[in-house]
């Protein structure tokens, strides 16, 4: 292989990342039974038609008898296997010739797996690939029909490398950069979500979270309705119910001095009550059903930085297990919390700051109510009741964040005082040994999110005060919204504006929850202002669950 041409080639990508695009077709066409026919020749590449194939190639495909056949070529499955296994070698022949290893040989034996239970309409199930074992190189999918099977490629690579400079008596020593569509860093509520719906789509996708499987974080666990919703259209309500997390059907308001206002919350289909999972629940259903759809969700993965081919981001490394990696990606989505690497990485500015902050103390404690979330408003404070998992409620109270910053009490003390103060009525419930956790508060924002090969979702590209309990939900919403803008289009070009249409959605979606969201978070609200306020609030949650509502009403670009 002439090695000059190919790092020409490479350079002329780098400076002119268009001509990366090519697209291949076949034109197929029925002989008789199983016997067909592809006929191949041109092709695009390099921004214009190649028409250097003065023939056509013609490849015959058919049965065996045992398939109705009578062998006339060899079967789409044996064509898969082909294809893979040229497409293995192909790129291992090119990476050598980079790296300079004289390759004598390159031999490779695969086995494909077909149940045709699937294929003859004698099961449904068989519509959904399983999970590949290790060693799998190739998993396909039909969803056209009944008429479908699960396909499943096993192989094994033998390269017989020369001698030489560069030389590897290993070629698994070669290292090769896997390739995804979809890198996702985060695997809490954003991005679990996000990776889920796009692999559902049929895109490949990689998911790096920092943290272990299963790690708590800090949180009040509250799902307004719109994220209900989101968990019911997703199939995965009943899952959160069947981890015990209680239904919520209505929530009490108090005011002070024996002033309660009620709201009993109205069941749907939809939404048939209020939940509140705790993070050790919803996190690990989420990135269970990531991986159930296909992604390849890896925890203990911290995001190192991002690879670039000019200013389009292109994947992403880190570093699993005490070793560095690396992934190539069209779209690299940062879902890595208010604090997000991939955001510091692609210098995503602020477009909002709000100046208010709110601090957050919290406790679980067993004993309580588990049918009502209850929201507490004082002088200059705030508390809430939110029952959750395993019999337990989480009990916090907020104040600004300048108060709890010049505290001399520790989290504990301060915690147990503003208690009994701005929610004299509450139940103390029973300490069953958990700690007081504390968060200090942070400043709402809105960041530029998205650019060139990457995007944000959740906390990462739009964060607010905990006091209106509406995160989690905007993380489910948001990982829609993205997902659907990913899957919208295929052209790069495009994709940038289809993302930037998502980022206009959020922002309109989100308008007035934020605003009233920094309002409430200030804490300098008189009891007849937070009624009113509150009442706001409620409203301007509607359009999005509208929003949601609607989206079973219009198809997801596929």
């Amino acid at each position: 292989m002439d090695t000059s041409v190919l790092f020409a080639t490479l350079d002329a990508i780098r400076a002119q990342p268009e001509i990366a695009r090519f697209q291949f077709r076949a034109v197929n066409e029925w002989i008789a039974g199983a016997h067909n026919r592809s006929t191949i020749k041109g092709f695009y590449a390099a921004c214009s038609e190649d028409s250097t194939r003065t023939e056509a190639f013609t490849l015959d495909a058919g049965e065996p008898a045992i398939l109705l056949g009578t062998d006339t070529g060899p079967n789409p499955a044996e064509f898969l296997l082909h294809a893979l296994a040229a497409c293995v070698t192909t790129s291992l022949v090119y990476a050598a010739a980079a790296r300079k290893v004289r390759l004598t040989s390159v031999r490779s034996t695969l086995r494909g797996d077909l149940d045709v239970h699937g294929a003859m309409g004698l099961d449904e199930s068989y519509r959904s690939p399983s999970t590949s074992p290790p060693g799998d190189i190739g998993r396909g999918r039909c969803d056209s029909g009944p008429a479908c099977g699960t396909f499943r490629a096993r192989g094994d690579l033998a390269g017989r490398p020369g001698s030489g400079p560069g030389s590897s008596s290993h070629p698994s020593e070669i290292p090769m950069t896997p390739i995804y569509d979809v890198v996702v860093v985060g695997a809490r509520c954003a991005g679990a979500s996000t990776a889920m719906l796009l692999a559902r789509a049929g895109l490949s996708v990689l998911v790096l979270e920092a943290a272990r499987p299963g790690a708590d974080t800090l949180s009040t666990h509250a799902l307004m309705r719109g994220g209900v919703i989101q968990l019911h259209r997703w199939g995965l309500l009943d899952a959160v119910r069947d981890a015990g997390t209680p239904a919520i059907t209505r929530t009490d308001f108090h005011y002070g001095k024996g002033d309660v206002a009620t709201v009993e919350i109205r069941g749907s289909t939809q939404a048939p009550a209020l939940f509140a999972p705790r993070r050790t629940v919803l996190d690990t259903l989420l990135a269970d059903a990531a991986r159930t759809a296909g992604a390849d969700v890896r925890f203990g993965a911290r995001v190192t930085g991002l690879l670039r081919s000019g200013e389009r981001v292109i994947g992403a490394t880190w570093r699993e297990a005490g070793t560095e990696r690396s992934a190539r990606a069209f779209l690299v989505i940062g879902a890595d919390g208010r604090r997000s690497t991939v955001a510091e990485l692609v210098g995503a500015g602020f477009r909002h700051l709000d100046a208010a902050a709110g601090a957050i103390l919290l406790q679980h404690r067993s004993g309580l109510e588990q049918s009502a979330y209850q929201w507490f408003y004082g002088n200059r404070a705030s508390a809430g009741v939110v029952p959750t998992n395993d019999g337990l409620a989480c009990v916090w109270v907020g104040l600004p964040a300048r108060t709890f910053a010049a505290r001399s009490a520790s989290p504990a003390e301060l915690y147990s005082g503003l208690v009994g103060r701005v929610a004299p009525e509450l139940e103390p419930g029973r300490d069953v040994g958990l700690p007081v956790r504390a968060y200090p508060g942070f400043g709402g924002f809105v960041r530029e999110s998205s650019g060139p090969g990457w995007a944000l979702v959740g906390d990462a590209g739009y964060y607010k005060d905990p006091i209106t309990a509406h995160g989690m939900t905007d993380a489910l919403r948001d990982a829609e919204l993205l997902s659907r803008a990913v899957l919208a289009t295929e052209r790069p070009d495009d994709r940038v504006a289809a993302l930037r249409d998502y980022e206009r959605s959020r922002d309109e979606l989100s308008a007035g929850v934020r605003r009233l969201t920094a309002r409430i978070a200030r804490y300098d609200w008189r009891a007849d202002e937070i009624r009113l306020l509150l009442a706001d609030l409620s409203a301007a949650m509607r359009p999005e669950v509208d929003a949601l509502l609607a989206l079973d009403r219009e198809p997801a670009a596929a």
